[in-house]
């Protein structure tokens, strides 16, 4: 419960480097204690020291992604975002969107793997990315992104040049998906690892 969680941080808030909620409790109750425990200024000063990493691993986020939000808009340094294996229907992913978005000139690796994305989501999730400058490492892989999805991947792809591994594995891109793929990576020289098994 709160008092629990604030008990457990309140006298090292600002030490914190790495935030890990995979598995813990229900995703929602989890996602919304967490935002409880920023809205309760336990985080207040956590900007200035830098939290690095956020993990969360769930069934299923659902409505959840809202309080996930909220928590995150207070915590704009995070370098590594992982919700891999959290299933987020596009009718929630707007607020992940969001997050990727604020988080613009920090992100260095983002995980979606296995994540349920399909072409809706890929639309919000490149959209959010259209202004990003510092990403590394996308991994979007086991999920549902057709070709037709794929197309909104094509300003990010051709303009991002930090970018240097891309995880495509087990999507339906198909070959209109790789011709896609290859025209948008054409003026693209940073990636060096490239993933695109079984599509």
């Amino acid at each position: 419960d709160k008092i629990t969680y604030s008990t457990l941080l309140e006298n090292d808030c600002d030490k914190i480097k790495k935030i890990n909620l995979k598995y813990n409790l229900s995703q929602e109750q989890s996602l919304s204690i967490f935002s409880g425990l920023i809205e309760a200024s336990l985080y207040k000063d956590i900007n200035k020291h830098s939290s690095n990493e956020f993990i969360l691993k769930c069934a299923s986020i659902g409505s959840g992604t809202k309080y996930l939000q909220f928590a995150i808009s207070s915590i704009n340094t995070i370098k590594k975002f992982d919700l891999s294996e959290s299933i987020i229907s596009h009718k929630h992913f707007k607020p992940i969107a969001n997050i990727i978005s604020s988080l613009s000139s920090s992100l260095l690796l983002l995980k979606l793997h296995n994540s349920k994305l399909n072409d809706q989501s890929s639309k919000y999730l490149f959209s959010s990315l259209s202004n990003n400058t510092t990403l590394t490492y996308l991994d979007i892989s086991k999920n549902e992104i057709s070709s037709e999805g794929f197309l909104f991947a094509e300003s990010f792809l051709k303009s991002i040049s930090s970018l240097h591994t891309l995880n495509l594995e087990q999507n339906l891109l198909g070959s209109k998906g790789m011709i896609l793929l290859s025209d948008f990576l054409s003026s693209n020289t940073s990636i060096r690892t490239l993933n695109i098994a079984y599509n």
